[in-house]
């Protein structure tokens, strides 16, 4: 009897390896092929580095908890490909009248689509980042283990920047006056954002949940604790107990963890966080971080006291406005993107970056 196995194939290594191996017949790719309908000419053409992975992100989303329900749908957004389910429109935008020399200030997830996007349409598109690579806060990805679609994401975009021709400048922070003598017709800037410091007695003896990944090892056998349940907190928590070994505390303001995640997501993390052996508080505020652990009121008003070696926080980003208007108005065409905007998800800095450049004509 034919087996076709499908769900989570993202790139063809993957689906060599399957039927190589004897454990299916076909591979059946559904949302991958909303993430990149190219995924078999890109394979064909040796260009596998370049296909855009499903982030299994949820973009079926919300389903309905009663099954018997039958809600309108809304019409979704593909994370990684602008133009999902909105082909028509974007196959018969207006094309560039010109040739347009196009900026783009930023090199994470929004200024390398959009570099990308200006490129293929045939502008003269440079990269100003100013770290020593590209990505943005997607760097974090190199070192977390369940981040490896997120990980492909970004390299695929760094790998379609190069295919189209942008000129990468790294290292190069972008200042007005560089970009008053570089005179381009265009600047989209996506400068991103940056970690949101709560304003808690003794926060300096705490950092930012990202800065583990730098030195992973450090946590290792810890006591760790994060303050902020939302899904970057709880994803992070969960990377460092159930891969470094690390004892885990979370404490969360609102009433439920993982509360801006996806139910599909939710549902898949909650028990993983649960088995291993999170320590988990709702409804709580804090109230000091000192050298060994966290003072917090619980759910009841009670004081409590959280023990750490380590405490982190993670309570939203801001976005880096201050790069914003330093730099706006430097050329009658100028656009702010993604992060730098409002800080929010992949989805958005992909379609405003998109969007972004196909508006230069």
């Amino acid at each position: 009897m034919p087996v076709i196995a499908v769900g989570g194939f993202n790139q063809p290594d993957q689906i060599e390896e399957a039927i190589a191996s004897g454990k299916c017949d076909f591979v059946a790719m559904g949302r991958q092929q909303f993430a990149d309908p190219d995924f078999v000419n890109k394979t064909l053409m040796g260009k596998e580095d370049t296909i855009a992975p499903c982030l299994r992100c949820s973009c079926f989303n919300p389903l309905a908890s009663d099954p018997g329900a039958r809600p309108i749908p809304e019409l979704w957004h593909c994370a990684v490909n602008p133009w999902g389910q909105r082909e028509l429109r974007w196959r018969n935008a207006p094309k560039p009248t010109g040739r347009r020399k196009v900026v783009v200030v930023g090199g994470g997830v929004s200024g390398m689509y959009a570099a990308v996007t200006a490129a293929e349409r045939g502008h003269d598109v440079t990269l100003l980042e100013k770290e020593n690579k590209l990505g943005g806060l997607l760097w974090f990805t190199e070192v977390d283990t369940d981040k490896e679609s997120l990980l492909k994401f970004r390299d695929s975009l760094v790998a379609r920047c190069k295919y189209a021709g942008v000129n990468i400048k790294l290292g190069t922070e972008a200042t007005r006056e560089m970009l008053e003598e570089m005179q381009p017709d265009a600047v989209i800037c996506a400068v991103g954002s940056h970690p949101f410091v709560p304003p808690i007695p003794g926060v300096e003896h705490a950092s930012h949940a990202l800065e583990a990944y730098k030195d992973i090892e450090a946590i290792r056998g810890k006591k760790v604790v994060i303050i902020g349940g939302g899904a970057i907190g709880c994803e992070s928590g969960y990377f460092f107990a159930s891969e470094c070994g690390a004892r885990v505390q979370i404490l969360e303001m609102r009433d439920e963890m993982a509360k801006d995640s996806f139910p599909s997501q939710r549902a898949a993390l909650l028990p993983r966080m649960d088995k291993a052996g999170m320590i988990l508080n709702c409804s709580v505020t804090t109230k000091e971080i000192t050298e060994n652990g966290v003072k917090f009121l619980d759910k009841d008003g009670n004081e409590q006291f959280a023990e750490a070696d380590i405490v982190y926080y993670c309570c939203g980003n801001r976005s880096n406005d201050d790069v914003v208007k330093a730099l706006e108005g430097v050329t009658p065409w100028f656009v702010t993107t993604g992060d730098a905007v409002k800080a929010r998800t992949v989805k958005q800095a992909t379609y405003e970056g998109f969007c972004a450049a196909m508006d230069i004509l």
